[in-house]
């Protein structure tokens, strides 16, 4: 969402980002004004786990884990609600799982936009979200609270950073938007922008996965000998506290944004983060997705059946399997070729500047 902010700001448009209030760092170092709302509230416990083999997530666990983002729109709710009412803001942008933003846009009577992080989620499965929020007491007692009886909670519109080819069919009016990358600030070395001697796989497992730790990993060192096997050179791009244990000839990359880092890659070994996906996909490389949460593994789900990669259960990723899917993903032209393409579709695609004019007719 970060380049679609700089867009409306840039185009003379005033911003505000409302989050709880450990997020707001991470909105100020994008340059972005924060807006603390609500308390913060604890959404790893509550959120689903293991996917049934299908790539659903049980039933239960969905509403599990909606109820869980439920509670962080209570949280915000009122202080949010309580600023919009002040500034009056034209049109309100808002993550798939924010609620808190479709309520305050129905408290207020403006538009609201949608802004996906990858494949819409929402349509993966028989029933809409709509229809599983009904259910939950604490969603209806929200609405009640505002004297609402329902939102829109797929938006007046949504934006989708996802190549067409790659998305699931809409529930809603979509409007594409170029994904640009943001991956936090940081510093290039020297060595990412030239090319090595060999293939670099690097490999990454954003954020999420490390607050599952003990319940759910991702087997890093297993893929790492997998690709010193292959004979790849290995790039490990993570964070100080999330660093394993590695062989000295492991070159590591702490804190970088993680476009800076793979355009001089051959492959990404990954978590399956909807972040992680798109942002290869713009480096235009292929991808081995080791996707256990049900959002991952559906992002994995989505990148095999768009042949710019291959999915892999972690359960099933010892050293032998993991060397044979690298071996397929680094000396198959196809799995490179389909990368490129989907490269030039998301290129193809209206930037954030571009939508701009979009949003503006729709809040006015």
């Amino acid at each position: 969402m970060v380049p679609v902010g700089w867009a409306l700001r840039a185009a003379g448009h005033e911003v505000r980002v409302a989050v709880p209030p450990a997020c707001v760092n991470t909105v100020a170092d994008s340059g972005l004004p924060a807006l603390s709302a609500g308390q913060d509230v604890e959404v790893v416990r509550g959120t689903p786990g293991r996917q049934e083999s299908n790539g659903h997530a049980p039933r239960a666990r969905v509403l599990n884990a909606l109820d869980t983002f439920v509670r962080v729109a209570d949280s915000m709710a009122d202080d949010l609600v309580g600023y919009a009412r002040t500034w009056r803001p034209d049109l309100i942008l808002h993550d798939p799982l924010a609620f808190a933003g479709p309520l305050a846009a129905g408290v207020l009577d403006v538009p609201s936009v949608r802004h996906l992080w990858g494949v819409d989620m929402t349509t993966n499965g028989t029933e809409s979200q709509a229809s599983l929020l009904a259910e939950l007491g604490s969603f209806g007692s929200l609405l009640s609270r505002f004297g609402l009886r329902e939102v829109a909670d797929l938006g007046t519109l949504t934006l989708s950073p996802c190549p067409p080819s790659m998305q699931v069919p809409a529930r809603s009016e979509r409007q594409p938007v170029q994904y640009v990358p943001y991956n936090g600030p940081g510093v290039q070395p020297r060595w990412a922008a030239s090319l090595p001697r060999v293939p670099r796989v690097c490999v990454t497992w954003g954020r999420t996965v490390a607050r599952f730790a003990g319940r759910i990993s991702f087997p890093a060192q297993a893929v790492v000998e997998a690709a010193l096997a292959e004979g790849a050179e290995v790039l490990v791009a993570t964070t100080s506290e999330q660093l394993p244990e590695l062989p000295p000839d492991v070159r590591v990359a702490m804190s970088v944004p993680l476009h800076m880092l793979l355009p001089a890659c051959s492959a990404i070994v990954h978590q399956g983060g909807g972040g992680t996906v798109l942002t290869s996909l713009r480096a235009g490389i292929p991808q081995l997705v080791l996707g256990r949460l049900p959002d991952h593994a559906f992002h994995a789900d989505r990148v095999a059946r768009a042949g710019v990669g291959l999915r892999l259960d972690p359960g099933e990723a010892d050293v032998p399997r993991l060397r044979a899917e690298l071996s397929r993903l680094l000396s198959e032209p196809a799995y490179t070729e389909a990368a490129q393409r989907m490269r030039e579709e998301m290129l193809a695609q209206p930037t954030p500047a571009d939508v701009v004019g979009v949003l503006e007719r729709l809040g006015r």
